[in-house]
């Protein structure tokens, strides 16, 4: 299984409406799309649960998962921070140092970064509770 999440730049009102969230299936790879503009009053938190399912289901099914959106500094950066938080435990500014120790203009904006400062206060950890079983989340929780 070969998949690839991308965080799309949002389009302006006046240019029409966002594309949907979805998710397709072409050419063998499964494809989940998040229209997220990389701006500070944006809640990216919102979709933490959708991304980090799906990376996890990817990596469960023996795949590869690229993360990725226009410049790879922010968004994607805020979404694979919130997937190895969740899986590992750690807190958002050790998971992100060691994304700089191989990304370093990785660098979530500051509306990001406090999200996933409040997604380590709780959230996070209610995620993992599905991460060692080896299941998928309870879109419930």
């Amino acid at each position: 299984m070969r998949c690839s999440a991308a965080l799309a730049k949002v389009r302006g009102a006046a240019k029409g409406p966002p594309l949907p969230m979805c998710i397709l299936y072409l050419q063998d790879i499964t494809y989940l799309r998040i229209p997220v503009a990389d701006t500070p009053e944006v809640l990216i938190k919102k979709h933490f649960k959708e991304c980090i399912n799906f990376i996890h289901c990817c990596r469960l099914n023996g795949g590869n998962c690229l993360v990725h959106c226009f410049a790879g500094i922010s968004r994607s950066t805020t979404i694979v921070t919130a997937y190895v938080m969740t899986v590992t435990g750690l807190g958002w500014r050790d998971v992100l140092e060691a994304i700089k120790a191989t990304r370093p203009i990785a660098n979530p904006n500051p509306g990001f970064r406090q999200q996933l400062e409040e997604f380590g206060w709780g959230s996070a950890r209610k995620f993992s509770i599905w991460m060692p079983l080896g299941q998928t989340m309870d879109p419930s929780v």
